[in-house]
């Protein structure tokens, strides 16, 4: 019995003794880590309506406002618009952000049935930074647009979309 004792004991100091060495070659490693998100942040930079003779004739304006902070909203204005009137709008917009974005288009309220109005918005991703994106929107009287129609509103909206890479 007191052989065993002796073994034990033996057996626990030298798994301690183990311990102790494996501890003294330890080491352990850190990681430390910071995330700042980005900003998101975009604009109408230009907006360059067409002067020919027939814009001229129908009262074609188009201005950016700023309405906050960024220039963000375009106001066209046709105020003669007759049968078959066509017109193509180019505009630009300015990523002021630190975050690449996507350009869509979405209806807020819709344009009267003889007036079609199609946008073509920036291809691929405005990248962050000052990256621009162009587009151009379109707006087409069809045969059957009203005389004396009176004022028509309508808003769309470009709907702008983190781009992931």
């Amino acid at each position: 019995m007191k052989k065993i004792a002796i073994i034990i004991l033996i057996a626990v100091l030298t798994l301690g003794a183990l311990g102790t060495a494996y501890a003294a070659w330890g080491q352990n490693l850190f990681i430390n880590g910071t995330v700042t998100s980005g900003n998101y942040a975009v604009s109408f930079q230009s907006v360059t309506p067409p002067t020919t003779a027939n814009d001229t004739l129908a009262g074609l304006t188009a201005v950016i406002t700023k309405t906050s902070v960024a220039a963000d909203t375009v106001t066209i204005t046709i105020n003669n618009a007759f049968p078959n009137y066509t017109v193509a709008i180019p505009y630009v917009v300015q990523n002021t952000g630190t975050v690449p974005l996507n350009v869509g288009l979405s209806v807020l309220a819709s344009p009267p049935t003889w007036l079609a109005v199609v946008n073509s918005a920036p291809v691929g991703p405005v990248s962050a930074v000052s990256g621009t994106g162009s587009g151009t929107i379109k707006f087409t009287c069809s045969d059957s647009t009203p005389t004396n129609s009176g004022a028509q509103t309508f808003s769309y909206q470009l709907a702008t979309t983190q781009s992931v890479p």
